[in-house]
């Protein structure tokens, strides 16, 4: 009798609202007086009412014909009002409908956060005003539809994201599940809704431990943010990062949502920033970053190889402009160039005098190039800095090697030419000689009676072949000394043939990178040791290498290049230079070494006989043919040193 006066409230002291005419309201309440209490109260405000026992009921009437909002006790039967509420907002139609819950006074409190939580508009305890709940049901039913557009927006937001949202009870009951489970797990939407253990079943084995940890800290701490790796159904492995936060209603938890997110492209993107950070921080060459959106371009990263050239520590170098490595010297010509290269945002590449923190100087060849991010807007220069000192004093030193070669080589042709004119000049002189000793015989033993004006001709006569017969036998000294000179004394050394090509191979680099001829070597391990003039045997080994590289540019075979093979044979270190050019002409095969006019454009037509001449002079051996298929190889055999072990 009490209840039914508190929610009739007979005093009449409050004006009941005016009802909206149609509205069916769905009481579902297992206790059968406050059921029929409540149907009456709301007939008689001219509410359509239909009533049920139990949650389970309720929802069979609501699926088949959808009220206007629904009254549920949460202590029923076989489904209680909070069971209901899930059951509820999981279906697309009803959870537009609103839904109060109510309970005695003797329910915990905190049954109403977690109704609340679950999606209830209104949570309210029996007995109740009649016009507080009139108000009540005016108030979530006029409300209802932009609730619904509201969370119908909020669904729509939240189904575009590629991002997993869900939202949780805290029975671990699945509440909301957005449409991306589909893309991020590969599993159907409906079935990770019946399995809310569904994310970490798909966990790997070893990063279990991890997600597991995570439910436990979002419990105790609040909330989690970790990272581990799902399989999907297709074997597909993927990164995520799980963020997860305690739902509260007040200081109650009424349960927990999270985001799972795919990180794979990210963590492939740092796996690979990570090797180029690691390459650029082991490089051999000196590496820095400046910032071009700062006018003062100031350095906001170096590597190790920098800080070792120049001997600063990373904390006195970051934030400054690399002009600190030009100290007082700043009166250099390409600095210039660098400002023209950063005020055009281009690449440039100069060699400027540095120095070290100490203040040692070096040559340090700098190469400068911008760095644009994805909208081509300036960020960054980044330069790249080699010591080049020891490079440029052993290039002088090259190019003076060089030079002393080019004389030898002068020096050997004037040889050459000396015997060959030592040779053909030595004939007549001695047969100059020979007539002018008989003549002087002759007339030194002619007793024959002669005028005074015939003996004084024989007299000059006399005079004058002995005079021929000193002036023969001076040129006969110099003849000698053209030889003797031709077959001067070699300086003989113990050296690898492989260290002597490699060698000789430097002298002519700058050729062949002009030139562009990839050069082959096949050598063994192995050194092969010759006792040779090494002098000599250099000159040979550039005489076979250019004209190889001379064969290769004219068949315009240049990519092809040469192979230079080494190798030890019969007691023999074999050299062979190996071109791929058009081959050596048929007229030359059979005189290959033998001095005659040059094929090639300024040649000399000598340097393979005197390639033969040095090599003959060391006891070994140089041939060369034509390939079966193209170009010519050359071979020079030399005897091996009894220090080779070969």
């Amino acid at each position: 009798q009490s209840r039914d006066a508190s929610v009739m409230s007979p005093q009449g002291a409050i004006a009941v609202p005016e009802c909206v005419d149609g509205k069916r309201i769905l009481i579902a309440d297992h206790q059968d007086d406050d059921r029929e209490l409540l149907m009456c109260l709301l007939e008689s405000r001219g509410y359509t009412v239909i009533t049920a026992r139990d949650g389970q009921e309720a929802l069979a009437l609501a699926l088949e014909q959808p009220p206007s909002a629904v009254i549920a006790a949460v202590g029923m039967p076989f489904m209680d009002g909070f069971e209901l509420c899930r059951c509820w907002h999981a279906d697309p139609q009803l959870r537009r409908v609103p839904m109060l819950l109510c309970s005695s006074h003797d329910i915990a409190s905190d049954k109403e956060q977690l109704g609340l939580s679950l999606g209830a508009r209104h949570y309210f305890y029996k007995p109740i005003e009649a016009d507080e709940l009139v108000g009540i049901l005016r108030k979530v039913i006029d409300a209802a539809p932009m609730a619904t557009e509201s969370e119908d927006r909020l669904r729509r937001v939240l189904a575009s994201l590629q991002e997993v949202v869900w939202a949780s009870s805290m029975s671990g009951q699945l509440e909301y599940l957005s449409p991306a489970v589909e893309t991020v797990y590969g599993l159907t939407h409906e079935s990770c809704l019946a399995d809310p253990n569904f994310w970490l079943n798909a966990v790997l084995p070893e990063d279990r431990p991890i997600a597991e940890a995570s439910g436990r800290q979002v419990l105790d701490c609040g909330s989690s943010d970790v990272e581990y790796r799902i399989r999907q159904p297709d074997g597909e492995v993927r990164w995520l990062r799980d963020r997860k936060a305690v739902v509260r209603n007040g200081s109650v938890v009424v349960g927990i949502s999270g985001v799972a997110i795919d990180i794979t492209d990210q963590r492939k993107a740092q796996a690979e920033l990570h090797i180029v950070e690691r390459a650029v921080e082991s490089a051999s060459h000196g590496i820095i970053v400046c910032d071009a959106r700062d006018p003062s371009l100031p350095i906001v990263s170096v590597n190790a190889a920098f800080l070792k050239m120049t001997g600063y520590d990373r904390s006195e170098v970051l934030g400054r402009n690399c002009r600190l490595l030009q100290g007082t010297d700043q009166d250099q010509p390409q600095r210039h160039e660098i400002a023209e290269a950063i005020r055009h945002e281009r690449e440039v590449s100069v060699t400027l005098r540095n120095y070290r923190k100490d203040g040692q100087q070096f040559l340090n060849q700098v190469s400068i190039a911008p760095v644009h991010d994805m909208q081509g807007t300036l960020t960054h220069f980044v330069g790249f800095q080699q010591d080049i000192t020891r490079r440029t004093v052993a290039e002088a030193e090259l190019v003076e090697l060089r030079e002393e070669m080019a004389s030898i080589a002068r020096l050997n042709t004037i040889s050459e030419m000396a015997a060959g004119i030592a040779h053909e000049v030595n004939q007549p002189i001695s047969a100059i000689a020979n007539y002018a000793a008989a003549a002087h015989a002759l007339l030194s033993e002619s007793h024959v009676e002669r005028s005074d004006r015939d003996s004084e001709r024989a007299d000059e006569a006399m005079a004058y072949i002995t005079k021929v017969k000193e002036l023969a036998h001076d040129v006969g000294s110099i003849v000698r000394r053209m030889r003797d000179f031709n077959q001067r004394g070699r300086v003989m050394t113990s050296v690898s043939m492989q260290q002597m090509v490699d060698e000789t191979l430097d002298m002519i680099s700058h050729r062949i990178k002009v030139r562009q001829i990839p050069i082959k070597r096949e050598f063994p391990t192995e050194p092969i040791v010759v006792n040779v003039d090494n002098v000599q045997i250099k000159q040979v080994i550039i005489n076979l290498v250019q004209n190889g590289i001379d064969a290769v540019v004219l068949s315009g075979n240049t990519s092809a290049g040469l192979t230079l093979s080494l190798e030890s044979v019969e007691g023999q270190a074999s050299l062979l230079v190996t071109d791929y050019g058009d081959g050596i002409p048929d007229e030359r095969t059979g005189r290959l070494f033998e001095s005659s006019p040059s094929s090639k454009p300024h040649g000399s037509g000598i340097g393979l006989a005197i390639s033969a001449r040095i090599i003959g002079e060391h006891g070994g051996e140089i041939s060369g043919w034509n390939n079966p298929e193209r170009g010519a190889t050359f071979r020079v055999a030399l005897p091996l040193s009894k220090e080779s072990g070969l």
